[in-house]
């Protein structure tokens, strides 16, 4: 067996595959901010799921057919889960919320977009740069750093030394000037699982693909009413 036919037998999991593992890993990270906000591990779990949401957009804006349709689609569910995320980011941080993720993902997309407009790569950067301004004045969730995740989810290449420097580089230099936690290294991972990316889309015939944008508002306010429930009960 050939190196191409091992490395094409690990290779196993479609983009769908994908996008099931990456709400599984945020929906564990928010049972664990919710309800076990001292248990790191949940956390740790759930630093995992964001880069595979900006891959998946960076493949959404690759593929689509319809990029206007994409970014409203993505708005849309970003307003409607706005009203059930910052209840929730209060309850976890007690301060009032940023645009959630649904907001960044778009704000991505189009600066992708945006950067495939020009050839030049001196404009492609005051584009990105132009479009981080917005993401902080905005306040999307993830800010800056959200936004960088996925751009260069756009140009990903597990291959390039470049990339991995900018990725890893990135990620470091956001932790030491925000003073965050280390748990957010742990992100760096998630490449881990794109690199069993079998190029295939997959799903599509599932009963249930259309239902990813909605879950996300419901699965927010389905732990938001258990979580009132159990305060009812001690009290």
């Amino acid at each position: 067996m050939s190196e191409t036919d091992v490395n094409l037998n690990l290779k196993k999991l479609t983009s769908f595959d994908i996008k099931v593992i990456a709400f599984a890993l945020m929906i564990i990270d928010h049972v664990g901010r919710l309800f076990f906000p001292q248990a790191a591990i949940f956390v740790i779990i759930g630093r995992l799921s964001f880069p595979l949401f900006a891959w998946l957009a960076a493949q959404g804006e690759k593929y689509t057919s319809d990029i206007k349709k994409y970014i409203f689609r993505l708005l849309v569910w970003g307003a409607i889960a706005q009203p059930i995320y910052g209840k929730f980011y209060y309850l976890v941080f007690s301060v009032h919320g940023e645009l959630n993720i649904l907001f960044t993902l778009a704000l991505g997309v189009i600066t992708i977009r945006c950067t495939k407009l020009v050839e030049s790569k001196f404009f492609k950067f005051l584009i990105v740069i132009a479009f981080m301004v917005v993401a902080e004045l905005l306040r999307v969730e993830g800010r800056i750093s959200g936004l960088i995740i996925i751009y260069l989810m756009s140009i990903i290449d597990l291959q390039s030394a470049k990339w991995w420097f900018f990725f890893i580089g990135y990620r470091l230099l956001f932790i030491y000037l925000n003073q965050w936690s280390y748990v957010e290294l742990f992100g760096i991972a998630s490449v881990g699982i794109l690199a069993l990316y079998n190029g295939e889309q997959g799903g599509r015939s599932k009963p249930f693909y259309k239902w990813f944008y909605p879950l996300y508002p419901l699965h927010l306010g389905v732990l938001l009413l258990i979580k009132f429930w159990l305060n009812s009960q001690m009290n």
